[in-house]
């Protein structure tokens, strides 16, 4: 029988990629401790959970995978039911958000002011940081909605919802030889030095494949996580931007040429996404209709 102790701990190992050391200190036991607890469950199961090689722990057997998916929804049931006793007891909540910086700064503030203004009890905390780590700090429950756009609905586990579409853009300043084109084409991108979004952030590794099937091998001199500095580095003449097209506000960038890329690069979708079979209160439900797609 798999019990809480060994549910947690199988949780922890996926979190922390099969380390087992990491897992144990992430769950205050000890290493020892830890290792006990593994082989009480394979004994039990009669059947290994791990792939093996000498010690280390590579892998998952079919087994595991089901039992982790057990596991799963068994630390889930302990979380929701410690969460609704808290809200009831209290009548306050805590909801955690995980974000990038593009989705912080150019799509949540004014969802998030109306939300607060409905739930004046409930403390929200946004955390931001790149969109591998918030799957993780998801699935540690360390925050309990995570937003943003890359690979997060290739992880399973997660409940996804859409939050809206965009396209990408290339920004150059006004004096720029691009400035006076109408139309963008694959040729222009590989003629001057991009600056564009890491590889871990806003499709970095796509744009890169996009350019290499059109057969151009382009000069790429600037790779960050905050479209703020590839326009900064844009204005300095470092070369053309290549950002998410919500990131550019006339208001705030009119010294700089905003050319759609929707004819060369395929659209994105920006997504909201929490564990599965985790208890959803009105607070954390309402929220998640704020930033939907439906509210625009």
């Amino acid at each position: 029988m798999l019990n809480v102790i060994q549910a947690e701990l199988l949780v922890a190992l996926e979190a922390e990629q099969l380390n087992l050391t990491r897992a144990a200190t992430r769950l205050h036991m000890v290493q020892p401790a830890a290792t006990r607890q593994l082989k009480l469950l394979e004994q039990h199961l009669e059947t290994p959970v791990f792939v093996r090689e000498g010690k280390r722990l590579k892998g998952w057997t079919t087994v595991g995978e089901q039992v982790l998916q057990q596991a799963h929804m068994m630390v889930a049931a302990r979380r929701n039911v410690r969460a609704l006793a808290d809200s009831l007891k209290s009548g306050e909540e805590e909801l955690f958000l995980g974000t990038t910086h593009t989705q912080a700064k150019y799509f949540l503030p004014a969802r998030l002011k109306r939300f607060r203004r409905h739930f004046p009890k409930v403390r929200l905390h946004i955390e931001q940081s790149h969109p591998q780590a918030l799957v993780q700090m998801l699935k540690r429950g360390e925050i309990d909605l995570a937003l943003c756009t890359e690979a997060i609905t290739r992880h399973s586990g997660l409940q996804i919802r859409s939050c809206y579409n965009w396209h990408y853009v290339l920004v150059c300043p006004r004096t720029h030889p691009l400035s006076r084109k109408t139309s963008i084409e694959w040729s222009d991108l590989a003629t001057y030095p991009l600056l564009t979004y890491n590889r871990g952030f806003s499709g970095g590794k796509m744009l890169e494949s996009c350019l290499a099937t059109a057969g151009l091998q382009p000069d790429f001199v600037l790779r960050a996580a905050d479209t703020d500095v590839i326009k900064t580095y844009v204005r300095e003449g470092f070369g053309i931007g290549i950002i998410a097209c919500q990131s550019y506000r006339q208001s705030e960038d009119d010294d700089l040429v905003c050319h759609n890329l929707s004819h060369l690069l395929p659209q994105q979708e920006t997504v909201l996404a929490w564990l599965q079979h985790r208890y959803v209160s009105p607070a954390m439900g309402a929220l998640i209709e704020e930033l939907s797609d439906d509210n625009g």
